[in-house]
């Protein structure tokens, strides 16, 4: 975006990205993120995220994570809150289904092409029939994988989706 830099440009944005990930990054993931985080930050604004703003109107960005210029655009101490707020917003007006703090020991893809979640309810246990070509599981915690990690997340979401392979179409 270079709201705060004028000097700060995609490539940039994208050696930074790549010697802080000591250069184990995917490539095209990490030159994907460079090019496209700006529209995508522009995106969340239209979808009704409230952003900082400089003295010009324009969204602030701040300093993070080693990177040469600000480029993270935040809300003070609250972007994540805001970013859930305005993705369940948006997921929720284009009426799909949404299944808010529910708790899936088991992701099942079976033979006729529909998806199966093993999930407690109450006292009971019982399996909801998703019946949907797609799955999304927006559940964090991703980071825990590793030894080391900032990431706060905590849980068995990851391992509860590595069963059901990649995404497929």
């Amino acid at each position: 975006m270079g709201n705060v830099s004028s000097e700060d440009n995609w490539m940039v944005h994208f050696r930074d990205t790549m010697r802080g990930g000591k250069m184990l990054n995917n490539y095209r993931m990490a030159e994907l993120h460079a090019k496209e985080s700006p529209d995508r930050v522009l995106e969340l604004e239209q979808w009704g995220a409230l952003f900082d703003r400089t003295k010009e109107g324009k969204i602030l960005q701040r300093d993070f994570g080693g990177h040469r210029y600000a480029r993270l655009a935040h809300v003070g101490d609250r972007t994540g809150l805001e970013l859930i707020r305005t993705l369940q917003q948006k997921v929720v007006s284009m009426s799909t289904d949404v299944f808010m703090e529910c708790k899936v020991l088991r992701l099942v893809h079976d033979a006729s092409g529909a998806w199966r979640a093993a999930s407690p309810t109450g006292a009971h246990r019982r399996d909801r029939h998703l019946r949907r070509q797609a799955v999304i599981m927006a559940t964090g915690g991703a980071g825990r994988s590793w030894k080391f990690t900032t990431n706060s997340w905590k849980g068995p979401a990851t391992a509860t989706r590595w069963p059901c392979g990649p995404a497929r179409s």
